[in-house]
């Protein structure tokens, strides 16, 4: 990380769970010119050219990290994503998950994701339905970590690190 910029997480309340997502943004040292890092590209990029919707959110929500920390945190890909254990109806004690669903909250658009078949993430609407009160047989969902996420996965898939992916 350079020490041209000073780093900042903005944290957000995401409704779906009533849970707590962050972004990381940086600027230029001493100046205005932000940027976000993307979690569709882990690239950095400047607001007002990828995001239609909304620029800079509030500053008030910036919380300073030193450059070392926010390098740290760029590498840990599976920390800036939520995700849910997916249960076929609602668990009984010592029901196991049949799978997990996470939310991207990018700055840029965000999107639920579900491991699917192909051992890939795909878009999925299993999250916003679940929180919904419009579906009439919704999947049941339960907030769990990234190392759980990543526990679910090896055990139900055999898959080992899709959390970073």
């Amino acid at each position: 990380m350079s020490a041209e910029y000073e780093y900042f997480l903005s944290r957000f309340h995401v409704e779906a769970g009533d849970r707590v997502a962050e972004n990381l943004w940086r600027r230029h040292a001493g100046t205005g010119s932000w940027q976000f890092l993307s979690f569709w590209d882990w690239g950095w990029h400047e607001p007002t050219k990828t995001m239609r919707q909304h620029g800079v959110p509030h500053t008030e929500s910036f919380h300073p990290v030193s450059a070392d920390h926010a390098a740290e945190l760029e590498k840990d890909r599976a920390r800036w994503f939520l995700y849910w254990a997916v249960y076929r109806d609602e668990p009984k004690p010592g029901a196991k998950p049949v799978n997990v669903a996470r939310k991207r909250p990018s700055p840029e658009s965000g999107r639920d994701e579900i491991f699917g078949r192909g051992d890939e993430w795909v878009k999925t609407t299993k999250i916003f339905d679940f929180y919904s009160p419009w579906p009439t047989d919704p999947p049941h969902l339960e907030p769990v970590e990234p190392a759980d996420a990543e526990r679910i996965l090896q055990e139900r898939r055999g898959v080992t690190g899709a959390t970073s992916w």
